[in-house]
């Protein structure tokens, strides 16, 4: 199992293989701020 947090605007957090053996898991992550634009508006000449 595996986790993956995604939000506009933000980084895709995605964590690596998980191997669980408990019934509960608590999760804390932090997302950083994608200042990457949404569409690439380069000029054409």
């Amino acid at each position: 199992m595996y986790f993956e947090a995604i939000s506009i605007g933000y980084k895709t957090i995605q964590t690596k293989t998980i191997k669980l053996e408990f019934k509960n898991v608590n999760i804390n992550f932090f997302m950083f701020e994608d200042d990457r634009p949404f569409i690439n508006c380069e000029e054409i000449n």
